[in-house]
């Protein structure tokens, strides 16, 4: 497999530049881990998310929050995803499900992005 470098154009950065000077509301990040790619049959083993958040003197954005949450699948973690995720069906074992997570989920700003 080739080694590939990926670069982001400076007229990309420039746009990114003027929306993040010019907006003024938090910004949200976030990540998930997943026990596959099928979007109709894996689930979420990992929430993250960061919140950014505006500082009117500076107008530099800082991070506010950060939210981490694993979540127990209802089936065991796939080996070829535990593989590039290093998350595992023992480590998840004492993880709340999905219906419990949503409560602790909710509670982090995300929710209010609208």
């Amino acid at each position: 497999m080739e080694n590939k470098k990926t670069f982001i154009k400076r007229d990309e950065c420039a746009k990114f530049d003027w929306y993040m000077t010019h907006f003024p509301g938090s910004i949200f990040i976030y990540d998930t881990e997943t026990t596959g790619v099928n979007v109709f049959k894996d689930y979420i083993v990992q929430l993250s998310a960061i919140k950014l958040v505006r500082d009117p003197i500076t107008a530099q954005y800082k991070i506010a929050e950060t939210f981490n949450q694993y979540m127990k699948p209802p089936i065991k973690m796939p080996e070829k995803a535990s593989a590039v995720n290093h998350i595992t069906d023992e480590f998840l074992s004492d993880k709340p499900t999905e219906k419990e997570a949503f409560p602790i989920i909710r509670n982090f700003d995300i929710v209010n992005i609208g």
